[in-house]
């Protein structure tokens, strides 16, 4: 799963072309820093003005650790399964999820401000998610 960024026009709600895409996880670590409006924990879904996503991209770059955004790596394993000709695999990997380390959100939230700059010089007026 993942959640898809969209500059739009507002007041025809037109799709401007530009758009940013991250993993459920990530998007939802990187929102939460950027503690930007209609952020909605459920759906992941909501939509900001660009005045609140500039806002909020300088609390981000202003907010010191961001220990508590950061999750470390995690596989999970299936139980043992037979395959062909009898050979049993122990511990197949049944998902594998990759950490986020603080570097990793700077990037995004760096992303992020890329992404509202080019907004603005399309014209966008809103940012919208999910």
């Amino acid at each position: 799963m993942s959640v898809s960024f969209y500059a739009v026009d507002m007041p025809e709600k037109i799709e401007l072309g530009i758009s940013l895409n991250w993993s459920n996880s990530n998007a939802r670590a990187v929102l939460s820093v950027l503690g930007l409006p209609g952020y909605d924990e459920d759906t992941l879904a909501g939509e900001a003005t660009i005045a609140e996503c500039k806002r909020a991209v300088i609390r981000a770059n202003a907010t010191e650790s961001l220990d508590a955004y950061t999750r470390p790596d995690a596989v999970e394993y299936a139980p043992p399964r037979e395959h062909e000709r009898g050979v049993v695999e122990l511990k197949p990997v049944r998902m594998v999820s990759f950490g986020l380390c603080e570097e990793g959100i700077r990037e995004r939230v760096d992303a992020f401000a890329a992404f509202v700059e080019a907004a603005v010089s399309a014209g966008a007026l809103v940012i919208s998610w999910g």
